[in-house]
């Protein structure tokens, strides 16, 4: 009688370590009777959507554009000066060359 208690407790437990390595997912989706179903768009809709998405970018890349001028502005006022001393400096050297060598 303990043999046999023994076996059925050694089975359950053989049971529940096999149960922890089982997984069950279930989904379950009900579909409504009262949605309507998806209704196609007319060709019309369809492109005032696309003019819409094309106004919205266009809007969003001016914002992104004042954004990054506003960002580049205090760099240009420093590298513009610098970079109008180089190019006259550039100018002067090379006019002397050109003026020599004639």
């Amino acid at each position: 009688m303990t043999a046999e208690i023994e076996a059925y407790e050694s089975r359950i437990r053989d049971w529940n370590s096999r149960r922890s390595y089982s997984t069950v997912s279930l989904t379950l989706t009900e579909l409504g009777e009262d949605e309507p179903l998806p209704v196609e768009k007319t060709l019309s809709e369809r492109m005032k959507e696309a003019f819409d998405n094309s106004i919205q970018w266009l809007k969003d890349f001016g914002q992104n554009a004042a954004v990054f001028g506003a960002a580049l502005l205090p760099r240009l006022i420093i590298w513009v000066p610098v970079l109008i001393i180089v190019i006259v400096l550039l100018r002067v050297a090379f006019g002397r060359r050109s003026k020599k060598t004639k």
